[in-house]
């Protein structure tokens, strides 16, 4: 422009160019760099260029321009830079908030739904049950409104992880509508699910939000369903056999949603009207989240629906195929009902798959041979039904009838349709898990009948805490430390701990663990830590306790309110083992303990039991000692009590051992039927005065009977342990009787 004047004005957008783009690129100080570089050399051009001296005014004008634009650039940026301070601040504290919600809304509800927990392994009348289940409903009700909340924070935070793992869609499906099956059976609804056997079960694909979606779909399809039913169907559509797509339609004979409303069904907060939110309650989170979770796994979702017929809401998904055991059907007791020609095709796949089955013609004799094995304790699995051997009645009927048995409730049902027979496919849908169309197609078959089994496998959820304690038979009681500064958490957890059969200290603040651990490691088997405690939390105690000397690998479970992934991550890197939020789950809790206890190793169970000082003083004097005596106590324990003190001294011991023994025994046979903690309280008081008497028998049998599991209670295994603490502390008392008289006998 120096040299040539006029000819390139145009050159002139070069310094807006330069200078905005900097600006906005880099940052505000760029912007006034470049302003100011861009400023400098135009003035310089505009004064030493004849061209420029004689157009003074266009000059002016073009420094003008230079010199506006790039400010109000820069104002706005400072604006746009202020909005989004102010927008990191607020996502900020809107993250705060949510954790802060988080954690002072599960604290509380910890409490209610730890101590319904409890309530429901005691003695209650039938009304007093149903109370306690519209607690517990009603408080998982809440916890779901809590998660749903915070997952729309996570997701809007970019928070949420997709992963990909091996997963079997059967079982998935299957257990998704088992856990919501007493819902729905509430509402007098009937839930069914039924896959085509043509869907492939062995994937790769993300099993946790997979479930997530399901369980929301079709927890909405029964709210919003008063009568009626809902149904699961799962299907492939497209994809190749390592790669499907699969789609799963939720359909229920609600209330519908009206067509103006369809398009925002998806939408947060959003309920299809008003009056849902008042009569059905929620905060219309889950349809978002939901589409939030099909979209970052790589599908689509939508809904078609009917005012006040009903809706039905679908999801595509794409999965990764992985190759399956054709084994895992192998347990499966079959019954096969059909047609002759149709028997002979299927035979010889069972035959091969190795699974046991029986053979019949008619549904009569079906209906029969059912009843009879149940019966017998010996219940056929499934029943593979030939819809051409159906000569009297339809698949629905025959369904219909095998349903109205009690027996026959849990028994899979499956359709074979080979000759392409009308049949009315919603009926069929509802009563059968598959439908298979060619049963020469091997692959239909062994997926039918896999559908069919996993149909049987119960949620790991739906347990109760007796059926839990029983199947941990073979665990043994854990000393547990427990840092908890809420005391309603404290009573929760120990609760649960001392049901389990644990024995359990409660502390309230870190310190006190560390100094427990410091003077004795070796008496505590695994530490449960809450996160959030005043002045030293969780994490401290953790970070602690790894550069200790002492019990660096003792198992750590750690506990909070807050549900965030960040949560999580510092519990992992303080050094804890496992991490579970509040409300505590009683069959997480207890399998995490179970599962942290096979890597435990302790030199001597009765190590946790230490003796008082007299016992340890008197172990210590008679180290070398071989015991003699009465096979009821150790004379030598006797002789050096005396030693300690004169004839009343021992009097007083034995007297008061005999009196609080009675009260024990007393206790132990008062609780034997029915309360396990105050059962082992007592035998645990009565082994700690035997222990320091020297009454090694009876100390013993205190705590072979102190192994005893809460099933255990009111059953013949408990009464026989308690009659034989009380033969044993009889002979016992009656031999330290003996062992007075022979002192005040002695000179």
């Amino acid at each position: 422009m120096y040299w040539t004047g006029g000819d390139h004005v145009p050159l002139f957008v070069f310094y807006l160019w330069v200078t905005l783009g900097n600006g906005f690129r880099y940052g505000t100080r760029y912007l006034y760099i470049s302003f100011g570089v861009s400023l400098v050399g135009f003035t310089l051009v505009t004064l030493f260029s004849e061209y420029w001296q004689e157009h003074r005014s266009f000059a002016f004008s073009l420094l003008l321009i230079l010199l506006l634009l790039p400010l109000y650039a820069a104002f706005l940026l400072e604006k746009l830079h202020a909005a989004i301070d102010s927008a990191k601040q607020a996502n900020e504290a809107k993250s705060r908030f949510l954790a802060n919600m988080s954690h002072e809304l599960r604290t509380p509800l910890n409490g209610v739904i730890g101590m319904g927990d409890l309530l429901r392994e005691t003695p209650l009348s039938r009304e007093q049950h149903e109370l306690i289940g519209t607690l517990h409903s009603s408080a998982y009700s809440l916890l779901d409104l809590i998660e749903n909340v915070l997952d729309i924070a996570k997701i809007e935070a970019g928070k949420i992880s997709i992963e990909n793992k091996p997963l079997d869609l059967y079982a998935t499906v299957n257990a998704v509508v088992y856990m919501l099956s007493p819902t729905a059976e509430a509402k007098n609804l009937m839930i069914s699910c039924s896959i085509d056997p043509g869907t492939p079960f062995s994937l790769k694909g993300d099993h946790q939000h997979l479930r997530q979606v399901l369980i929301n779909l079709v927890n909405n399809a029964i709210k919003f369903t008063d009568e009626g039913s809902v149904n699961l169907r799962v299907f492939r559509v497209a994809g190749s056999d390592t790669s499907p797509r699969i789609r799963f339609e939720v359909t229920d004979t609600g209330i519908g949603i009206p067509a103006d409303s369809v398009d925002t069904i998806f939408e947060d907060f959003t309920q299809a009207e008003q009056s849902s939110s008042r009569s059905y309650g929620g905060t219309g989170l889950g349809t978002a989240i939901c589409k939030e979770l099909v979209e970052l796994m790589g599908g689509e979702i939508g809904v078609e629906s009917e005012h006040y017929k009903g809706s039905q809401f679908w999801f595509e998904l794409p999965f990764e195929a992985l190759p399956h055991n054709d084994r895992i059907i192998s347990a499966n007791h079959i019954l096969l009902l059909s047609a002759e020609d149709t028997a002979d095709v299927i035979r010889p796949s069972l035959k091969g798959w190795d699974v046991d089955f029986d053979w019949v013609r008619s549904s009569a004799r079906a209906v029969s041979i059912l009843l009879q094995a149940a019966e017998q304790g010996n219940s056929f699995h499934s029943v593979i039904v030939d819809q051409d051997c159906l000569s009297d009645i339809n698949a629905e009927q025959f369904a219909q009838m095998i349903r109205s048995e009690n027996l026959l409730e849990n028994v899979a049902l499956i359709l074979v349709n080979s000759s392409d027979t009308m049949i009315n496919i919603n009926a069929v849908n509802h009563y059968y898990i598959s439908t298979i169309l060619e049963p020469e197609d091997k692959r239909s078959l062994f997926n039918a009948i896999h559908a069919a089994q996993s149909a049987q496998v119960s949620d790991d959820n739906v347990v109760t805490l007796a059926e839990h304690y029983s199947r941990q038979a073979g665990s043994r009681a854990l000393n547990i430390l427990v840092a908890e500064d809420n005391s309603v958490n404290q009573q929760v957890i120990q609760g649960i701990l001392r049901h389990a059969g644990h024995n359990v200290q409660l502390v309230a603040r870190g310190d006190e663990v560390l100094d427990i651990l410091e003077t004795d490691a070796n008496s505590v088997d695994m530490l449960i830590l809450d996160m959030n405690m005043p002045e030293m939390n969780g994490l401290e105690v953790v970070k602690t306790l790894r550069f200790m000397d002492t019990r660096r690998d003792l198992p750590v479970i750690m506990l909070t309110a807050d549900a965030t992934p960040e949560a999580k991550q510092a519990s992992s890197d303080a050094g804890s083992n496992a991490f579970l939020t509040k409300p505590v789950n009683s069959r997480a809790l207890l399998d995490r303990i179970a599962s942290l206890s096979r890597e435990i190793t302790r030199e001597d169970t009765a190590a946790a039991n230490k003796p008082t000082y007299i016992a340890s003083h008197l172990d210590r004097r008679r180290s070398t000692e071989e015991i003699r005596g009465s096979q009821w106590y150790d004379e030598s324990a006797i002789r050096e009590l005396s030693a300690l003190g004169d004839y009343d001294f021992l009097f007083n011991l034995i007297r008061n051992f005999q009196r609080d023994g009675i009260q024990h025994v007393a206790r132990i046979n008062e609780t034997a039927e029915s309360d396990y903690p105050a059962f082992r309280e007592a035998l645990h008081a009565l082994k700690g005065s035997s222990i320091e008497l020297g009454a090694r028998t009876l100390a013993d049998v205190c705590q072979q009977a102190e192994a005893l599991k809460p099933y255990d209670i009111g059953g013949d295994s408990c009464k026989k342990m308690a009659a034989e603490v009380q033969r044993v502390f009889l002979k016992t008392s009656a031999a330290l009787g003996n062992a007075l008289k022979q002192n005040m006998a002695q000179p």
